[in-house]
Order: C-alpha cells, then structure tokens, then sequence
C-alpha cells in the first residue's frame, strides 16, 4: 500500500480512495499523491495477489472477494471520501460504490473493464472482441503458458510490440501476477446488473475518463456509463490509451483532481 499523505497540515479535502489496475499495485498512484499533495490524503491499498495483498489462485474470484479484503481500509474511514479506479480497479469501484460498503463524494473510473454492459447494450462484436482476448488469456494459463498468456494480452491493451519492450523486472512481475490476472476475467464478464440499476445507486458526481487511443470496447463501455449515469461526464485524455493513468499520469489527473474540487464545491452549496 502506497503511504498517505495524512499528515500534511494544510489537507482541507476529503480522502481519495485510489484502486489500481491488473497487473499493477497501489504504487501506481504515487503521482496522482503528489498531485493532491496538500489537499487530498491518497489511499491507494494493493488489490487481491499484488503487492503485499496475497491470494489464493484457486478462489473463484467475485468483486465481492475484493470488497472485503479492503474492508481495513474502508474501517479507517471517518467520512465520505472520493472514490477512484482504473480497469479492473475501476470495476472493483463501480462495484463497491454500488454496494453502499462507503460513503461518497464523487467517483472517478479510468476505463473500467465492465464487459457485461456490452453484452446487456447489444454491442456483441466489441464483447466478443473482449471475450476473445480473455479466452485466448485463460486458455494459455490452463496449458501452463503464462508468456503466452501476457503477450497478447498486454500487446491489446498497450499496442502491438508492447510485451517485446518490456524490461526483464517488468516482464517478471508481469508474469508473476499472472495467475490473478486469470481470476479477474470473471467478475468483468459474469454480472447481470442492468446499468439502470447501477444508476439508482450512483447518484453522485462521476467522471467517466478515457484514453483518446483506447481499445473500442474499452471506450463504448465508457460511453455507457457516461450516458447512463445520472451524474456522470465523460472526458477524452489526448494521447492516451487503457494505462492512461501510468502513461500519462498528469494528463489524468488534472481533470481527475478539478472533478473532486468540483464535487466538493457542490457540497458546500448545498449545505
């Protein structure tokens, strides 16, 4: 888990909750800390099998088993915070913030890897496309193949070659991670909530946020989110494909750190 900066004094922001991607940990948003520096407390834990979270490769895995493994997170909460997450972190915050486990002040999702709301819109080629990429993915794990599991898929996400330049340190925790990785195609694809559902539960502020050289079923999903939710925007990062938040952290996150003031500001209205 990345440290806090909790003790700053001159913090006047409520809390961020910060949940990474696959293949990742909570490292990931050391720079979004930095630029909330003074504001913002930034907690960002290392998700189920990364970092120093560990998992069971066997469990057949459900956003809930995530849910209560923060649950030490969540219990340090004193307040409602501000909920962040990208890919397979932001279908774990779309789910917890459904779920009513934290109160919140805004949501902020950097391409969440909801692939059933594709299925539910009828958009059956872009979920194909995703559950082609997850089979071929679990197919290579079953054989034993990990290599040939994260080629493709990190070569989809980043761009043909992108697996041949990674770094051997980064291939290994790539490799690693692997067996998670596995388990983590299954909430994304196996949910039947309606995204009319997902609406009555998430009345608050959301920005939807979106690479400009995403995948296209990665971005419809954000256009459904942004459409369907009552409170949601979409805004387009320049340059930006899925790992957005890690290519191309500050173009992330000055919209993401000027939607949190926003929510704040339409609290204090309010009140």
């Amino acid at each position: 888990m990345t440290a806090p900066s909790s003790a700053h004094p001159r913090l006047a922001g409520a809390p961020v909750l910060a949940l990474h991607a696959s293949s990742s940990a909570g490292a990931q948003w050391r720079g979004l800390a930095e630029a909330l520096r003074g504001r913002h407390a930034v907690l960002a834990p290392d998700l189920l099998g990364y970092g120093a979270t560990p998992f069971d490769p066997a469990t057949e895995l459900t956003s809930d088993h995530e849910i209560e493994a923060l649950a030490p997170v969540l219990e340090r909460l004193s307040g409602p915070v501000h909920l962040v997450g990208h890919s397979y972190g932001g279908l774990t915050a779309l789910r917890l913030a459904a779920s009513g486990r934290v109160a919140l002040l805004s949501l902020t999702l950097y391409e969440p890897i909801a692939f059933w709301l594709l299925r539910l819109a009828g958009d059956m080629a872009l979920y194909g496309e995703a559950r082609a990429l997850a089979d071929a993915y679990r197919a290579a794990i079953r054989r034993g193949d990990r290599e040939g599991a994260a080629r493709p898929y990190l070569d989809y996400w980043n761009g043909a070659g992108a697996y041949a330049r990674l770094s051997e340190r980064a291939r290994s925790a790539l490799l690693a991670t692997a067996l998670k990785t596995d388990r983590e195609w299954a909430p994304a694809f196996e949910d039947d909530t309606p995204l009319a559902a997902l609406a009555a539960r998430l009345p608050m502020s959301v920005l939807i946020l979106a690479g400009e050289r995403t995948v296209a079923p990665a971005r419809r999903i954000c256009d459904l989110l942004a459409a369907g939710l009552p409170g949601a925007r979409l805004a387009i990062v320049p340059g930006a494909g899925h790992m957005g938040p890690i290519t191309h952290g500050p173009a992330v996150n000055a919209p993401l750190a000027a939607h949190l003031v926003a929510a704040e500001g339409t609290l204090a209205r309010a009140a």
